[in-house]
């Protein structure tokens, strides 16, 4: 049996074989490789390929939640504004029994969440809670942008509040108790405060601004670096309270629309208060400030000659708070009836003239000088007199105005060492 022997190819026939690539020995730098994968957008390894899809995933998962929240706050709002059309609804409440009912609604399970959402500073849920859960009594003359809460007692809850660096803004706080509350740097602005009652509270850098402070009573607060801007302070009244004079204002609201009996009596009050915790030197400013405020409501009386009194004792001394006013005013006169002594003449050296006739004018004036302040103390050497009728008559009425000066001298001094 013959066996055939495989053909062998032929070399010549076949195709030439690739030849394999070389790849270079020294291989792309750190920095190049870096910049070709930004470019690229390939991931260095697996794991930043995994969290680069994660970080996609989130995204879209942040994105669907705050297109959540905004359709949710959307519809709570609209709510709310719903429920805005039902403010003036009122509750029959039993005649007499207002501000029982006003107060009895404000529960400690209430009270607590409202401090929360105050504190959180959440308005629209705090109208949202208000508007639901708390029943509503409106009085006519309560300002319409403002939410309810007249009589709300910080007491319920029976320990302190911390509510320092908190915000309010357009709430209706009438007669509400504010007890023993932390209030440090809180800001009440647009507020409605009226008959309510502070009470051992710390208001230390507290702010309001444009609120209504009608008949509210500070007891035992701290008020230091307290403001008040564009706040109405009628009867507002001050008991063992701190209060920082430096940042009190300077000009009163009352004293912007002219009603200078309200005024007068805030710093009355003040002046009270200030005396009571040993604050002398306020008290001394709210005693200025008050007698001022007097004397512009004699004036709008057409009190005329009381005014006219009142305006000179604000020029000698200040209402007796002001004494160095009285020193200033002695130096002015003694100096003027000087003048008048040089011009109608002294008797000096058996000689009586005019002092622009005499040899020596200055030496004329010295002398007229000296006699114009022994006058005025009522010391009367004997020395130096009067030659003449005009110089008599104004010797006679500088020696009664310096009895005046002093005996107003040594009140003013008295009241300001014994503090009354």
């Amino acid at each position: 049996m013959h066996i055939e022997e495989p053909q062998q190819p032929d070399p010549s026939s076949q195709s030439p074989k690739t030849k394999p690539v070389s790849v270079p020995t020294r291989a792309l730098s750190q920095k190049t490789q870096q910049r070709l994968r930004e470019e690229l957008n390939i991931p260095e390894r697996e794991d930043d390929l995994q969290d680069s899809i994660e970080a996609e995933k989130r995204q879209v998962k942040r994105e669907t939640m705050r297109a959540s929240q905004t359709s949710t706050y959307q519809q709570r709002l609209a709510r709310v504004q719903a429920l805005d059309g039902l403010h003036d609804v009122r509750e029959e409440i039993p005649p007499g029994q207002g501000f029982r009912v006003l107060t009895e609604r404000w529960t400690a399970p209430r009270v607590e969440h409202i401090v929360m959402l105050l504190h959180h500073g959440n308005q629209l849920a705090l109208r949202e809670y208000l508007y639901e859960h708390i029943p509503r009594q409106v009085h006519e003359t309560d300002p319409a942008d403002r939410l309810d809460l007249k009589g709300f007692h910080f007491s319920r809850l029976g320990y302190r509040v911390d509510l320092g660096g908190v915000h309010f803004r357009d709430l209706n706080f009438w007669s509400c108790n504010f007890e023993d509350v932390n209030l440090k740097n809180a800001t009440f602005e647009r507020c409605t405060l009226s008959v309510s009652n502070f009470v051992d509270a710390y208001l230390r850098g507290c702010q309001f601004i444009d609120c209504d402070l009608t008949g509210v009573s500070f007891t035992r607060c701290n008020l230091v670096r307290a403001t008040f801007l564009r706040t109405t302070m009628r009867f507002v009244s001050w008991e063992q309270s701190k209060v920082d004079i430096r940042h009190f204002p300077k000009k009163l609201e009352e004293e912007r629309r002219k009603d200078w009996f309200a005024a007068a009596e805030i710093y009355k009050a003040l002046r009270l208060n200030l005396h009571s915790v040993g604050d002398e030197q306020g008290a001394s400013w709210a005693m200025y400030r008050q007698c001022v405020m007097n004397r512009k409501e004699l004036f709008k009386k057409r009190l005329y000659k009381r005014w006219v009194i009142s305006w000179m004792l604000n020029l000698f001394w200040g209402y007796g708070e002001k004494p160095s006013r009285l020193f200033w005013f002695s130096m002015v006169m003694c100096i003027c009836c000087a003048c008048g002594y040089f011009a109608f003449g002294l008797s000096l050296e058996q000689d009586c003239g005019p002092g622009w006739s005499s040899v020596e004018p200055f030496v004329y004036f010295v002398n007229c000088l000296y006699f114009s302040f022994v006058t005025f103390t009522t010391l009367g050497y004997g020395d130096i007199a009067p030659c003449s009728m005009p110089s008599r008559m104004l010797a006679t009425l500088e020696a009664f105005t310096g009895v005046f000066i002093m005996g107003l001298f040594v009140t003013a001094n008295v009241r300001k060492l014994t503090g009354r």
